[in-house]
């Protein structure tokens, strides 16, 4: 059986998509890295929340809907300060 090489890398792109806490006065954590798209989401009580980064924005545009509802309004950021699109 031929050996397998482990220093070989496959093609996936790693996407964070942990939910991290943010304060409501950081912008700058908002925007996202060159080519990706940030979800933000923003509850009724002034928590904000990062929901992740993501490579595309259908993707990110799918999380945004499926996580806002009940309070929740969803955001996506591209990697400037404006607002791509609105969940609610």
């Amino acid at each position: 059986m031929p050996r397998q090489n482990k220093n070989r890398r496959g093609g996936f792109v790693k996407v964070d998509n942990t939910r991290k806490h943010l304060k409501a006065s950081d912008l700058r954590s908002r925007e996202a890295p060159q080519g990706s798209f940030r979800v933000i989401s923003i509850t009724d009580n002034k928590d904000v929340w990062l929901e992740g980064t993501h490579s595309t924005f259908l993707e990110a545009k799918k999380i945004a809907d499926d996580t806002c509802g009940g309070g929740v309004v969803c955001y996506v950021h591209g990697n400037g300060p404006r607002v791509l699109y609105i969940a609610r």
